[in-house]
């Protein structure tokens, strides 16, 4: 199961607007979600993707990463594995883009 909210969140007086995506995947509990967003930011660091933060705890891994050091305009993403609820894999993907003009 896929549960995706993926707006254009409209300019504010002291912000630009940007697009922004959150998905959640509701995975096979076979599939080990931890293990998969590892794998994709692995991925992602190789396509030039530069991690800021990593927090891992009990079943659930979550990750920061931008669109590439020095880039005027990056873009930011937030990946997360949970395994932390007994019988539910799930894997969370939120994306920014930088303000559009």
């Amino acid at each position: 199961h896929v549960d995706d909210h993926s707006p254009l969140v409209a300019a504010t007086s002291t912000a630009g607007a940007y697009y922004g995506v959150l998905r959640t995947l509701t995975l096979d509990p076979s599939i080990d979600p931890v293990a998969l967003s590892k794998s994709m930011v692995r991925e992602l660091k190789a396509a030039g993707w530069a991690p800021q933060q990593t927090k891992d705890t009990t079943g659930a891994h979550v990750v920061a990463l931008s669109s590439g050091q020095g880039s005027a305009d990056p873009w930011f993403l937030i990946l997360g594995g949970d395994a932390s609820v007994a019988g539910e894999s799930v894997l969370s993907v939120q994306l920014a883009s930088p303000d559009i003009p």
